[in-house]
Formats: structure tokens, sequence, C-alpha cells
């Protein structure tokens, strides 16, 4: 069992409409898709290093050792893959953590150029997964946001950047792999910069099974967003683009952050613009808060999975950014819009006002998932934490 999972049973984790710590087990043996590859690190006892000198020489070891023992394969009489039976071939697991780990995190030029290409052949097969997101780099903007059940968007990126053949597209290096002639060319036109960033936020933002559904729909996406978007990395470096917020410290595992949870829930929002209620409504002091401040993390999201599924697949970045920095946000303020990829705010109550307020700024989502730090209806007096702007209660989803 993972010290994140230990936490979540110690916290008395539940998947209710008020409390939501624990992980959906997506097999028998104690991970999780949505768990923090930092926790997995810290289980199996693994740096997480993104520097050339030594990170490279580690994914190419582990890399090594999948490949030398068939970790992608299901032994005979078994009925899973070898990178998913942590009990019979744990150094399969742990060498395949190493390598996912890397290959999510780190700089694309950390990663062996054959891993890259061979990178999503072990997660087809059914290797076990984690979530991580590649570091937040000062230099670059924040990637687009995308709908990861939408074909129409990255099928005009597609069109735009091309397979690599199509002289008019980006094109491929027309040298061998042994005897490269660095002759790819991409990057070269606004329109190709901006397909390339949208095609980079499906890439790491959408999990691989969206992916796939994707492709089932269209054939053709999967091969584009796994596989065609590393013969142009190095034509496109300078235009790379973030999908983690400042801040975020993806190297620690967060168990002790999902232990202080107390409160998800999932909304659509058709409006642009909301308010968030915090009143002096403790049971023995009416006058009171129930507490002077409350951590919310706002991570916007479609509304194409239900409720309970939502919050677990956000789960992970919700610890992550309750964990980090969160933007201050006092009495009358505004939060928001958040990032793409979610936000973290820390509100304050007005302790000489019975009723505190705040803007809260959803403009360009229809759907957010709330993680908070208390149980909002804590601070419900006579109004419901959520409104409308003409003052009207919302509904969760």
């Amino acid at each position: 069992m993972t010290a994140f999972s230990k936490a979540c049973i110690a916290a008395g984790c539940l998947l209710s409409p008020y409390f939501l710590h624990g992980v959906a087990a997506q097999h028998s043996h104690g991970h999780s898709s949505s768990e923090p590859c930092a926790c997995v690190a810290e289980e199996f006892g693994f740096p997480i290093d993104c520097t050339t000198a030594t990170g490279t020489a580690k994914v190419q070891t582990a890399y090594d050792y999948l490949v030398a023992n068939n970790c992608k394969d299901i032994p005979a009489g078994e009925t899973v893959v070898k990178c998913a039976d942590e009990t019979d071939y744990a150094e399969c697991v742990k060498n395949w953590f190493i390598v996912k780990t890397h290959h999510d995190h780190c700089p694309e030029d950390v990663v062996p150029t054959t891993v890259e290409q061979q990178f999503h052949v072990y997660e087809q097969a059914g290797c076990l997964g984690c979530e991580i997101k590649k570091n937040y780099r000062p230099a670059l903007s924040m990637c687009p946001t995308v709908d990861c059940t939408n074909t129409d968007v990255i099928l005009s990126a597609k069109d735009v950047i091309g397979d690599g053949t199509d002289s008019n597209k980006c094109t491929d290096d027309t040298g061998t792999t042994a005897s490269p002639n660095n002759d790819a060319s991409c990057c070269t036109s606004n329109a190709q910069k901006g397909s390339w960033q949208i095609t980079r936020a499906y890439h790491d933002i959408c999990e691989f099974t969206q992916i796939t559904a994707l492709d089932n729909a269209v054939s053709g996406i999967e091969t584009f967003v796994e596989h065609t978007i590393h013969e142009f990395e190095g034509q496109c470096e300078t235009f790379e683009c973030n999908v983690s917020p400042e801040g975020l410290d993806q190297s620690v595992c967060p168990a002790t952050v999902a232990s202080e949870w107390e409160w998800g829930g999932v909304f659509t929002v058709p409006e642009n613009k909301y308010t968030w209620v915090m009143q002096a409504a403790t049971a023995n002091d009416p006058d009171s808060y129930a507490d002077p401040s409350m951590r919310l993390v706002v991570i916007p999201t479609d509304q194409t999975m239900n409720a309970l599924t939502t919050l677990s697949v956000n789960e992970c970045d919700g610890s992550y950014l309750m964990a980090g920095a969160c933007q201050v946000i006092e009495d009358g303020e505004t939060m928001g819009p958040p990032a793409a990829t979610g936000s973290c705010y820390e509100l304050h109550v007005k302790s000489t006002s019975h009723d505190t307020t705040f803007t809260l700024d959803l403009t360009g989502t229809n759907g957010v998932a709330f993680y908070a730090q208390h149980v909002p209806t804590e601070f419900e007096r006579d109004q419901h934490y959520l409104k409308l702007q003409d003052g009207s209660r919302t509904t969760n989803a």
C-alpha cells in the first residue's frame, strides 16, 4: 500500500459529495493512474532527476531493463503484463515508473529518442499509471485549454502540421535514424506554432485513454499526438508551453495535503461570473466564522464525465495545488479566471463583518471542480456559498 493510500485511509476517505480523498484502484496491487508519481517514486526509492547529465542515463537504464526482461508481456498462465504486476515483477514495475515519471515530467531532451518512440507501446500494453506533468518553465506561456473529448481542434492542428511527408507542412528529417540530416522543419509560421502548442496540450494534459478514444472516433489522432509530435520537438522547442502552473512542486508526494481536504464538488457554470460567500455561522457563536481562512482549488473541467469521475480524475492536481502557493483573496476581491490546469486561492474572511463575499470569474469554462480545505456549508448562515451574480444559488453537477 502506498503512502498516499495510507494517508487517505487514516483520514477516513469516502467517495461522497462531501469527502473525496480516495483513489479508485485501477488493478489489485495498490496503485492507480491518478496517484502522484512523486508518491510512487518515494515508495520505490528512486529520485526524480530531470538533468540531462544523469537523468538521461537513468531513463535509458530503466528502459533497457524493460526491454531485456520483456516487461510489457503477459507471462504464461497470467492475466496482466509484468509491468502491472507489483507482486511477482516488482522490478518491471519500478523501472516502468522510472521511465514514465521522467517521460511525463522532464524536458524533452532528457528522454532518449528511442524511449520517446516506444513509450506509448508500454502504455498500450497495460503498464501501471501515475500522474505527473511537465514542470513550469518561466520563459514559456501557458498552453491553450483543450477539450480531451473533442476531435475538431486536434484535427485542425494535425492538418496544419501534417504527418511529416507534405513539403507544404512540417517535414521530417530526410536522413536515417543512424545518420540524420537534421533537416526537419516545423514552427516556421504562426499557424504551425499555434498548432504545435495545441498538440502539446493534448499530449501532456489528456489521458492516454482519452487519446485512444479520439483515435477510435477518427483514425490517425493517436499516432499524431503520441508519435508525430516527437519528430518536431527540436524545431519547436522555442514555442513550447506550460501545462503546470507556477509554483507547483510535483517532486514531493502530497499525501499529507490529501488528508486536509474536507470537501470536493463539481458544478456546471454557464455564466462567466459567480459570487462565493462565507458567513459567520458557527453553532456556538453565530457572530464568529468557522475559520479565518479557507484554501480553495478551482480546476476547469469538461462536462462529459459524471461528478465523481471528474473529482477523481482531477484530485491529484488538486492535491498539488493546495500544497503550493495559493493567491490570497480578501473580501470583495476577485479570484480567477483559473489557469487551464487549475488555481489555488486562500480566501480570508472579513472579521468585522458577518458576511464576506468574493467574485469568482470562470470566463472560458463550462464546468469546474472545487477542492476545499473546509466544507463550505460551515460558512453558511442564510446564503448558499456559491451564487449567480443576481443572487440566486447554483446547483452542482
